[in-house]
């Protein structure tokens, strides 16, 4: 009995679902590890939601063209309202903002989008850092496959 391409592509995405599940249940205990997140923080959350990705890259004949680009979301409801932040990063070289005038410069951007404007005490401790720099580093740590 033969297997069809279209019963192995089947096969192929619930295989890459599962992997992605995987990562994502790593990048919540490197998370929850790194900001010390314990039981008692997550009292009253329901729901809770994390997705995330992770790609670097670098070119085969130009050592100077890398970059780094992470992703990540999550969400949850607590006292039957919803809360949560997504956040992501780029960081790579050349500088494509400067139409690669700038050959070996960076660009490096961080967007942060909250869901309903959260101050619930996870998020505050999760993005407590004023310094854009160690946030930047840590949330590629931990998005990082």
């Amino acid at each position: 009995m033969t297997t069809t391409i279209d019963e192995l592509n089947a096969q192929i995405e619930d295989l890459e679902a599962k992997v992605q599940l995987l990562r994502n249940e790593k990048v919540k205990k490197k998370l929850f590890e790194h900001f010390n997140i314990e039981d008692k923080d997550l009292e009253g959350i329901t729901n809770l939601r994390l997705q995330s990705s992770y790609t670097s890259w670098e070119a085969e004949y130009n050592e100077f063209a890398t970059g780094r680009k992470g992703t990540i979301e999550l969400t949850f409801t607590r006292n039957n309202k919803e809360a949560g932040f997504s956040m992501s990063f780029i960081k790579e070289s050349p500088s494509y903002e400067d139409g690669y005038e700038n050959r070996y410069g960076w660009t490096e951007k961080m967007y942060t989008h909250y869901v309903n404007e959260s101050e619930d005490p996870l998020i505050k401790k999760i993005l407590a850092s004023p310094d854009p720099d160690e946030i930047e580093e840590n949330w590629l740590y931990i998005l990082k496959h």
